[in-house]
Parts: structure tokens; sequence; C-alpha cells
């Protein structure tokens, strides 16, 4: 993760990987097969750092009471701590979903952590309705 963030994901190689853990050249493809593995292994990882991290601000909140605008304010907070707190994080996690621009195999993966989070919104939102919304703004 931290080469992902420092660098991107295309860094990420057996080589960087064993310099970065201290361990022969030959220890992260022995245990990666293929090394593209690692990046899988690391965006699961941060995926679920990052909903651990959502879950744990909303925690003490009733969502299902909460206003729209409560929503948005908490919203906000979330954003802003991720951007401050948790930036190294962020640029790996956008590291590994510029790479998928590039390698096909690993657009799935990126393509259903998009839809889960578009899922999590729809049902966030769905009790303030589509045209209340639309009405307000």
């Amino acid at each position: 993760i931290r080469i992902m963030a420092a660098h991107g994901a295309s860094a990420v190689t057996g080589r960087s990987v064993a310099a970065e853990a201290g361990v022969a050249p030959a220890v992260p493809s022995y245990y990666f097969k293929p090394i593209g593995t690692l990046i899988h292994a690391a965006r699961e990882q941060l995926y679920e750092a990052a909903r651990a991290r959502y879950r744990e601000s909303v925690a003490s909140i009733d969502m299902t009471a909460a206003s729209l605008e409560q929503i948005v304010d908490l919203t906000t907070a979330i954003l802003v701590r991720e951007v401050t707190q948790f930036s190294d994080l962020n640029l790996a996690t956008l590291a590994v979903d510029v790479e998928a621009a590039r390698q096909p195999a690993l657009r799935p993966m990126v393509g259903q952590w998009v839809r889960d989070r578009s899922r999590a919104w729809q049902r966030l939102l769905a009790r303030f309705g589509g045209a209340k919304c639309r009405r307000e703004n």
C-alpha cells in the first residue's frame, strides 16, 4: 500500500515489495503469483479499511432519523477526514483505480467497489425521494 501511495500501482513489483518488506527478492513472487494479486489484496484491504472508517464515523448516529442536511454535513466531515488524516490510503486507492484503466484484469474489482458504494448511497438517500431532493436543490 505504501508503494502504491508513493509511486502508483504499476510500481508494485516483486522487487519493490521485497525491498519494502525487507525480504529476499523472490519471496513476494513465490507467495503471490502473479504479482498482480498483491494489488488485488491491497485493494481489498484498502476498501475494507475505508468501509470500517465510514461505519465507525456513523456508528453513533441514527441514520434513519437524520435529516438530509445532517447527512450532507456528516459526509463532508468524513470526506475532509479522508483527505487529511488518511490521504496516503486514498492515494493508494486512486493508484489502483488509475491502473485499472491500463489493466483490464483490475476493472471488475474496481467496478464492484463503485457498485457497492453506489448501492449504499442509494439506500441512504432513497428515503428522501428523488423528486423532493431535486426540488430543494
